[in-house]
């Protein structure tokens, strides 16, 4: 038998058994044809998923980076805040101002109000910072989404059972069968 692709040979081994398909050039031109398209898909199929695992990668990365960047603004903030609720009259005590004096008293408290309101602008900063970095993260998984919802190659998952654990919807275009149909299969 000439080198098919494995499912060709499978399909004449079981249907053309008792047919002498060889003799027949019509035929023989089919399952050639049949079979180019079998290893043109194939190809296609590993292109699709190296730029699935390349973009998946990339995902990945952005995400851990968003994830990183998320928790030092929190740990910044967190500590922001806690600078400010440990701000009281007691606090720089060790500076030289008169408790007794009024003026001296005010001039400390508007200092530490100062510092407070540098706080909160910087703490709204802070939360400014994670809503833009959350957007970028939401676009990135939008344009992610629709990568693979757009994509005219079948993309795929399996699981460790060699299970179909996800299909893009080009599946029911290219196959004719349903996403559900595959999935689990």
């Amino acid at each position: 038998m000439t080198d098919f692709h494995k499912l060709i040979n499978r399909q004449i081994k079981k249907h053309l058994k008792d047919f002498s398909w060889e003799k027949n050039e019509t035929v023989l031109n089919f399952i050639i044809a049949v079979n180019e398209s079998y290893k043109n898909y194939e190809q296609d199929s590993q292109i699709s998923q190296h730029a699935f695992e390349v973009v998946d990668k990339e995902y990945y990365d952005i995400t851990q980076k968003l994830m990183e960047e998320k928790q030092m603004r929190d740990q910044s903030i967190k500590a922001l805040l806690n600078a400010v609720s440990s701000i009281d009259v007691n606090t720089g005590a060790d500076e030289k101002h008169d408790s007794t004096n009024l003026l001296s008293l005010a001039e400390h408290i508007e200092k530490l109000a100062g510092q407070r309101m540098q706080a909160e602008v910087d703490i709204q900063k802070n939360l400014e910072e994670i809503k833009v970095l959350k957007n970028e993260l939401e676009i990135k998984e939008k344009q992610y989404r629709e990568l693979i919802e757009n994509a005219t190659e079948i993309i795929y998952e399996l699981n460790e059972n060699g299970q179909f654990s996800f299909v893009n919807p080009v599946i029911e275009k290219i196959t004719g069968y349903s996403m559900m149909e595959v999935l689990g299969k």
